[in-house]
C-alpha cells in the first residue's frame, strides 16, 4: 500500500494529467484509477466501491476506494452525473410552461401519465420498466398535479415519448460531425430560456431555429450528399437534404418552426 504522502503526491499528478486531457471532474475518477493501476503495474477494480458486491474486499478494491474517496474529498458534488443534463425539454400544463428532465434509458420503458404524485428519482433507469412523466417535472408538487386536466396529463406524456425519441436520435448521430454536438447545446438553450425566471422567447425561438439547422446541416454532411453551406435558410437546407433521402417532407413543419416569437 502506498503511503499517504506518496498517495497524495500521486493522486496530484494524475488529476492533473486528467485536467489537462480535458476529463470532466464526474469522469476523473474511474480514468485515475486505470492511470494508478498502469503507475504501480497493477490490476484494478475499476467500478465505484458502492456498486461493487458487499463480498468483495482485497488489496485492489481498496486501492480503488481509496482513489474515489480522495475524489470525494477534493470535489465533492462535482462529481455527481447528471443524466439529463443537456436533455431537457419544456411541456405546457395547467396553463404553464414546466421545465421537464428526460431520463437516460436503457432498454424499453413504459411511459405513462397520471395524478398519482412521485418524487423525481435518479433519471437513469434500466429497461423493463414503467415511469409516470409528471415525475420528470421540475419544481411540480402533488397539489398542483390534482389540477391537471387529462389534455395536460396527455401534453405531458406526448412531450415526454416525443423528447426521448429526439433524445436517441441526438445520440445516435453525436460525434458523426460537429454539427451534432453543437445541437445539444441549442436544445438546452431553447429549454433554458422558456423556462427561466425570465422567459425570453425570441431567444428561445433562434435556438429551436439553429438546432433544427445543424441538425440538417449534420445529416447532409454524414451522407456525404448535398450542400450544407447554405446559412439560416431551413428551406434550403431541407432541399439538400432531400437529396438523400427523396421521400422527406418536413417542410410543414419548417414553417411552424419560423413562427414570431409572440
Amino acid at each position: 500500500m502506498v503511503s499517504d504522502s506518496d498517495f497524495e503526491k500521486q493522486m496530484l499528478s494524475i488529476d492533473a494529467e486528467l485536467k489537462a486531457e480535458g476529463v470532466a471532474p464526474h469522469a476523473r475518477p474511474i480514468h485515475a484509477v486505470r492511470k494508478f493501476g498502469m503507475l504501480h503495474g497493477k490490476s484494478m477494480l475499476i467500478a465505484k466501491p458502492s456498486f461493487l458486491p458487499e463480498d468483495v474486499a482485497g488489496p485492489a478494491f481498496e486501492e480503488t476506494k481509496r482513489i474515489y474517496d480522495w475524489y470525494e474529498l477534493h470535489y465533492g458534488e462535482r462529481l455527481n452525473v447528471d443524466p439529463s443534463a443537456g436533455a431537457r425539454i419544456a411541456s405546457m400544463a395547467d396553463g404553464d410552461i414546466w421545465e421537464m428532465n428526460l431520463p437516460l434509458i436503457f432498454g424499453s420503458c413504459t411511459i405513462f401519465s397520471n395524478r398519482d404524485f412521485v418524487l423525481a428519482e435518479n433519471e437513469l433507469r434500466r429497461g423493463g420498466t414503467s415511469m409516470n412523466a409528471c415525475s420528470s417535472l421540475s419544481g411540480l408538487t402533488a397539489q398542483r398535479l390534482s389540477k391537471f386536466s387529462d389534455g395536460d396529463l396527455q401534453e405531458v406524456q406526448s412531450c415526454m415519448i416525443f423528447g426521448l425519441q429526439c433524445r436517441k436520435a441526438l445520440s445516435r448521430f453525436r460525434g458523426t460531425n460537429h454539427y451534432f454536438d453543437q445541437v445539444i447545446g441549442d436544445l438546452s438553450n431553447s429549454t433554458h430560456q422558456l423556462v427561466g425566471q425570465i422567459p425570453n422567447f425570441g431567444q428561445s425561438k433562434w435556438a429551436s431555429a439553429q438546432m433544427v439547422e445543424k441538425f440538417m446541416k449534420g445529416l447532409i454532411e454524414a451522407s456525404g450528399n448535398g450542400d450544407s453551406k447554405q446559412g439560416h435558410n431551413l428551406l434550403k437546407l431541407h432541399r439538400e437534404l432531400k437529396k438523400s433521402i427523396p421521400s422527406l417532407n418536413l417542410e410543414p413543419r419548417l414553417k411552424e418552426i419560423l413562427c414570431t416569437a409572440e
